[in-house]
Parts: C-alpha cells; sequence; structure tokens
C-alpha cells in the first residue's frame, strides 16, 4: 500500500469505522412511503408517512397532528403523494 498524508489515512479510518457500524445497526423500523390507516375501533382514518408494524400492532404518525398512534386492529393501504397531501389538507 502506498503512503498515503495523514488526512487522507483519517478519512479511509473513519470511512472503514462508520461502514463496520453501518452493518451492524438495525434495520430501520419505518415502513417508507404513504400510508392510509384505518383502524377498526374507531372507523377513523388516517394518513401517515411513518408507519411502523410489530406483529399485528401498527404505530404511525398522524400526518395533520404529528401525535403518535398505535392500534391493535388497524388495516393500511399504501396512497400516493397526492393522495398524503390533500388528505392532510383536509
Amino acid at each position: 500500500m502506498p503512503h498515503l498524508p495523514g488526512p487522507v489515512r483519517a478519512v479511509l479510518a473513519v470511512s472503514a469505522a462508520l461502514t463496520a457500524c453501518a452493518c451492524s445497526m438495525p434495520r430501520i423500523p419505518f415502513v417508507s412511503g404513504y400510508h392510509e390507516v384505518t383502524v377498526a375501533d374507531s372507523g377513523r382514518t388516517y394518513c401517515t408517512d411513518r408507519l411502523r408494524r410489530d406483529g399485528s400492532i401498527v404505530e404511525f404518525e398522524d400526518g395533520v397532528t404529528g401525535a403518535w398512534t398505535s392500534a391493535a386492529s388497524a388495516t393500511t393501504r399504501e396512497i400516493t403523494a397526492a393522495e398524503y397531501r390533500s388528505c392532510i389538507a383536509r
């Protein structure tokens, strides 16, 4: 390996360390994209771009209020960005 200047070696060392850490990091827990969530108990529909599933529990951030909600009985469907913007504008 050729001799590299100190700053280049430092950048390579940091890059290698970050790459090693990234491999051991947990998977990002959120489902990407836009979703409409209908909670079975209340029949209420929410739109979100932050959705997480943990078994049968659905956790999501309400796109209108920003409040996190979890529901044991909910159905989700993927929606377009235009549908999401329309939903949160209501």
